[in-house]
């Protein structure tokens, strides 16, 4: 009987140990943006961050997922002529679409040419005269300081 208690009392902690570490391993910000979209945020350790559309609450990598650092600045571009799609402009960051059938990103600052007249108006001479439809996510990731093309912050 007593090596019953014993054994389960280990399991027990061997449990909390294990949830303990995979909960101070990450932390998700789940962003709600302007345009009914929502996004994920999960910072790892190892200086790994995930950005993934919609509230993503897995344990392992996502299907369609742009990763970095836990300190790099992006922006995020959402356009309603590309419903399935969003953009990227930032460095150091690898994008990765395993999945068709889920928003999938891409890298606008390679991919310029294509983008340029969906997301900037044609007499744009500042990076917020973008076209009407487009939404602008600016995301400091260390200090998850999140805005929109005007500056202004995003809970």
């Amino acid at each position: 009987m007593r090596q019953n208690k014993k054994a389960s009392l280990i399991i027990l902690i061997s449990i909390l140990v294990v949830g303990l570490f995979i909960y101070l391993n990450q932390k998700r910000y789940f962003l709600d943006l302007p345009n009914n979209q929502s996004i994920t945020v999960w910072k790892k350790m190892g200086n790994e961050c995930y950005i993934t559309s919609g509230k993503y609450y897995g344990i392992s990598e996502p299907d369609n997922f742009i990763k970095t650092s836990n300190v790099n600045d992006i922006s995020l571009f959402f356009t309603d002529r590309l419903p399935k799609k969003i953009l990227l402009d930032g460095e150091n960051c690898v994008i990765q679409n395993k999945s068709n059938e889920d928003v999938i990103f891409d890298n606008y600052v390679e991919n310029k040419n294509k983008y340029r007249g969906i997301i900037y108006k044609s007499d744009a001479k500042k990076n917020s005269d973008v076209n009407d439809d487009v939404t602008i996510v600016n995301i400091n990731i260390g200090g998850m300081n999140v805005t929109d093309k005007y500056g202004e912050k995003i809970e």
